[in-house]
């Protein structure tokens, strides 16, 4: 397993993370058309409490995902890790992220 969390802060400064009481499930989508072009993406996850950052991938549907070579899960995981660690209240790293779908 990756250590996504180094990996994303290298060089950062690390404060204390904000916990999570109950988990939560998200359906994060993105359509966006650029002239001729669309950009597509559509994720559901779970985030849990834990002790640690932790990403458990429970996506069945692979097979189209490393023939488009998007580089999943890492995409991803990298964007969530933006949003959970520059969060307006602070920033929540003690979670296990569920992928569930894409």
């Amino acid at each position: 397993m990756k250590d996504y969390l180094s990996l994303w802060a290298e060089g950062l400064p690390n404060p204390p993370s904000r916990l999570l009481s109950v988990p939560i499930t998200v359906l994060g989508k993105r359509i966006r058309q650029i002239g001729p072009r669309a950009e597509f993406a559509k994720v559901q996850l779970t985030v849990h409490p834990s002790d640690s950052f932790e990403v458990i991938d429970r996506v069945a549907e692979r097979g189209e995902l490393e023939k488009l070579g998007v580089g999943w899960p890492n995409c991803a995981i990298f964007g969530l890790l933006d949003v959970l660690m520059f969060a307006e209240f602070g920033p929540i790293f003690k979670v296990c992220v569920i992928l569930e779908e894409v």
